[in-house]
């Protein structure tokens, strides 16, 4: 959130500021990611905060919105984890681009710079509303990032379970991409 231009929010998302009825705009954006809407512009909310008065967000009946919303806290989430587990990784402090609505379904994949989340349709969840779909692309980004130059090569099998258990070890389940479809 930001208070005329000032971001108020923490990585956690919690807001603190000095009285009440204060204006709000959320952003998804931040020293870490920045999330870019494939389909449109991104959501925004307005709003008055009150001293307090407790405030969630959430988009639970709009899919394209709470893909947004959730792969932006969820990349919080796993650059937290990567960061506590390895703190010296300088690439986890870099701002990630997190693409979510992409015209397409049934996947995520990381490219090299960016994660990137399909809409919903052919059966499967919207892939940005996922907290391990979102966890195991940026296991991909850990694993190209972490290779030492002239020591080790990008390996896509070895990719794949370094990313699958980046993921399970935060949400604590073996179960990958529970409501995929």
């Amino acid at each position: 959130f930001s208070n005329g231009g000032v971001d108020v929010t923490g990585a956690d998302g919690v807001a603190v500021y000095p009285g009440n009825n204060i204006l709000f705009v959320h952003n998804l954006g931040g020293p870490y990611q920045q999330v870019g809407n494939e389909a449109g512009p991104l959501g925004s909310t307005t709003g008055q905060l009150v001293n307090g008065q407790p405030l969630t967000l959430g988009f639970p009946t709009n899919g394209e919105r709470d893909a947004q919303l959730t792969s932006f806290i969820h990349t919080n989430l796993v650059k937290d984890r990567v960061r506590f587990i390895a703190p010296e990784f300088a690439w986890v402090d870099t701002v990630l681009p997190v693409n979510v609505n992409i015209d397409d379904s049934c996947n995520a994949f990381w490219d090299g710079q960016s994660i990137n989340f399909f809409l919903e349709g052919s059966g499967c969840a919207n892939t940005g509303r996922l907290a391990d779909v979102v966890y195991h692309e940026y296991g991909h980004g850990v694993h190209q990032n972490a290779i030492i130059p002239g020591v080790g090569a990008m390996s896509i099998s070895l990719s794949e379970g370094i990313s699958d258990y980046l993921a399970a070890t935060i949400v604590n389940d073996s179960g990958m991409g529970r409501g995929f479809f």
